[in-house]
């Protein structure tokens, strides 16, 4: 069985890593991230993440949320592999490690699909800070 982490960019866990960085920093990585994936959680939400972030592997949650922000959210209008700021994280999150060949995330069918893509980013931070705990 291969990991995640095999399916990757090359250059994925790096730039995650720096992104991390970044974030400890108090800077923001996702400067050039277009503003309609940077929406706030609400405090449901945020609740609902919490608990999907104790039953998955959070570095691979981390590297493929990394992932999408980065490769597939920019100029939609010249990509059929873009991802959409409407759509839930968990649907994106499943059809993104599909294509990869990828096995899904433990615990992916509790993360609610009311917390959608435009979100995002915060998601992104917010699971980077609870690695940390």
């Amino acid at each position: 069985m291969q990991t995640g982490e095999q399916h990757l960019h090359p250059a994925a866990p790096l730039t995650c890593w720096k992104s991390e960085l970044l974030l400890s920093k108090g800077q923001d990585p996702f400067q050039r991230l277009p503003p309609e994936f940077q929406k706030e959680l609400s405090n449901e939400e945020r609740n609902d993440l919490k608990v999907f972030f104790t039953g998955t592997d959070l570095e691979a949650f981390c590297l493929e949320m990394h992932e999408i922000l980065l490769l597939k959210t920019h100029d939609q209008a010249s990509s059929d592999h873009t991802y959409l700021p409407h759509w839930g994280i968990r649907s994106t999150l499943e059809s993104h490690l599909d294509v990869k060949t990828t096995p899904t995330l433990p615990g992916l069918d509790s993360l609610p699909e009311n917390i959608t893509m435009d979100k995002g980013a915060h998601t992104w931070r917010m699971a980077v800070e609870f690695k940390k705990r």
